[in-house]
């Protein structure tokens, strides 16, 4: 009796942590590990249910978790886990597909101090309220169903007026005067990406107006959206070039205009072929950029990159796709001003050959490198990564012979982390 006494009471190392110590842990824990563990013993449950511990709240991974057979349904089951942990502690909050017009209600009502709430809401439940939002919000993550080119209207949310937003993330809406003017009240804005979104013919001007407001921008991201015009996007971009002078990370990516003469006509669409030399030119003011990503930019004259190249010698991360104008002369001028650059990423870029990814050889700093050219062959890539001394990621795809590469990369240079596809 005596050994099975010691074995119910033998000393277990996490009994040595302190509360506050077993309570920054408890933080970290997934929401349904940290119910499981409510279950070990009464002081863990006593912990377990610290404001502390649920600061930030993630329910995009809880969708298995949540039993709606005791509920209504699913936005029910969350709006009761809410009431049960969230509080005035509570600074973060993801949503995905449970969304709800009672549990924004109670957000607002119940945990005065959030500061950032994302909404992933699909296509039955995107009539809810966003005007029951705090104004307080310092970062919004918004996705909506993407529709083809139509964008999904936000409805209240573009009346609401974010006087301390810093970081704003917008998937398939449709950009409207509203919108942009209700953005206008948030000139200390750090972080604005969007995906997917359709500017219509014309918010595209009052957007490129908002954007000369915001001069604390950092990242900047327009990926996969739809302009009512060329003409309109130009204008977006002169202004970036021009006003957004703290700008650090710029995103560009495969930018659509309507393929016919219908200015709202935005489904049958092309990409862009823009003059995007005026952009290279005027950027000389972002002295501080330091990422560059560019995807489905055409009309991209090799001497106008250069130069931008030498006006930001200071890049570090570099992704160039499908850009056809990419070719060798490019690459010697990437290998050639941008000393310090890390990571770098070609894709798709057909006009590059094996002379010019030469040009990367002995480059000291490089240590991501991806690549998906066919105009290069495996054996290149071989004798070029042998004398990148710091590299530590290879990625490669659409090379010729790129597996026989990949093998022999592993036995010569096991210190590279090597991925094909």
């Amino acid at each position: 009796m005596g050994q099975l006494h010691s074995r119910r009471h033998r000393f277990c190392p996490i009994d040595i942590l302190s509360d506050d110590a077993l309570l920054a842990i408890f933080a970290y824990l997934p929401i349904p590990d940290k119910v499981k563990a409510e279950r070990v013993c009464q002081k863990w449950k006593h912990l377990l249910r610290h404001p502390s511990v649920w600061r930030a709240i993630d329910f995009t991974q809880i969708g298995h978790y949540l039993k709606p057979m005791y509920y209504a349904d699913k936005q029910a089951a969350v709006l009761h886990f809410l009431q049960q942990y969230a509080g005035l502690f509570t600074k973060q909050v993801r949503l995905q597909n449970f969304a709800s017009n009672n549990i924004l209600q109670f957000l607002h009502s119940h945990c005065t101090q959030l500061e950032g709430i994302a909404l992933f809401l699909h296509a039955g439940h995107t009539d809810v309220n966003l005007d029951l939002l705090s104004d307080n919000l310092t970062s919004v993550d918004l996705r909506l169903p993407i529709s083809g080119g139509n964008g999904t209207p936000v409805g209240k949310f573009a009346e609401k007026q974010f006087n301390y937003l810093l970081h704003l993330n917008l998937h398939g809406v449709q950009i409207t005067d509203v919108l942009c003017s209700s953005l206008s009240y948030s000139e200390s804005l750090r972080y604005l990406m969007l995906y997917h979104c359709v500017f219509k013919s014309q918010s595209g001007s009052k957007f490129a107006a908002l954007v000369s407001q915001l001069r604390q921008l950092n990242k900047l991201v327009l990926a996969y959206c739809w302009f009512a015009s060329t003409q309109q996007l130009e204008e977006i971009l002169h202004n970036v070039a021009d006003n957004c002078c703290k700008l650090e990370t710029f995103d560009f990516r495969f930018p659509y205009v309507p393929a016919g003469d219908d200015p709202q006509d935005i489904a049958d669409h092309e990409i862009a072929s823009l003059n995007f030399d005026y952009f290279l030119q005027s950027s000389v003011q972002m002295d501080r950029l330091f990422s560059v990503s560019l995807s489905g930019i055409s009309s991209m004259t090799s001497e106008r990159f250069t130069l931008f190249l030498q006006q930001h010698s200071g890049i570090q991360t570099l992704e160039l796709s499908s850009c056809h104008d990419v070719d060798d002369d490019i690459l010697y001028s990437i290998a050639t001003n941008l000393t310090r650059l890390k990571s770098f990423q070609l894709r798709w870029c057909d006009s590059v050959t094996n002379i010019g990814l030469k040009y990367l050889a002995h480059h000291s700093s490089l240590q991501n490198l991806s690549l998906a050219c066919n105009g290069i062959t495996g054996k290149a890539v071989l004798t070029t990564v042998c004398t990148l001394t710091n590299i530590r990621f290879l990625s490669l795809s659409k090379v010729h012979g790129y597996k026989k590469c990949a093998t022999t990369l592993k036995s010569l240079r096991p210190d590279i982390d090597v991925v094909f596809s």
